[in-house]
């Protein structure tokens, strides 16, 4: 017997309606049309519980999507629930100041695609200097410093 693909699910499911619109209306006062703001937010939504099932791969979401969720950060009552909704303390945004490598990070999409959540490729042609290795990785402050 063979099995269909997994359905993908997506970001905004990740938040109630009403928190997902006012969120979104956020980016869109920062110049985004109502459309793409959705679409930001959908995929930071999906970038974030990919990164807390990832915590110890240097995931980096696009200039786009990194919109998205600074807009999550900033209202950090919001955020602090959706991070402890996810089975984590908190989801840090640890920039990198263009110093990282990035062709060293992993493929982002690949592993958001893996946790089941559709990819809005369009929103993903870059990466933002910025990960989310703060997130539990080994060589975390949170660690200890063990490698």
């Amino acid at each position: 017997m063979t099995t269909a693909s997994a359905e993908r699910i997506s970001g905004s499911s990740l938040l109630d309606n009403d928190t997902f619109e006012c969120i979104a209306a956020r980016l869109v006062k920062d110049g985004e049309t109502p459309d793409m703001a959705r679409r930001i937010l959908d995929q930071a939504l999906a970038f974030l519980a990919t990164a807390v099932r990832h915590r110890d791969v240097r995931l980096s979401p696009s200039k786009q999507v990194d919109k998205g969720w600074h807009k999550l950060i900033e209202d950090t009552v919001l955020y602090f629930g959706l991070c402890e909704t996810l089975g984590v303390e908190y989801i840090h945004h640890v920039p990198t100041d263009g110093e990282d490598d990035k062709a060293a990070r992993p493929d982002t999409i690949s592993y958001i695609e893996a946790a089941h959540f559709v990819v809005d490729r369009e929103l993903w042609p870059n990466l933002a200097d910025c990960t989310q290795c703060h997130a539990g990785c080994t060589d975390s402050p949170n660690s200890g410093g063990k490698k």
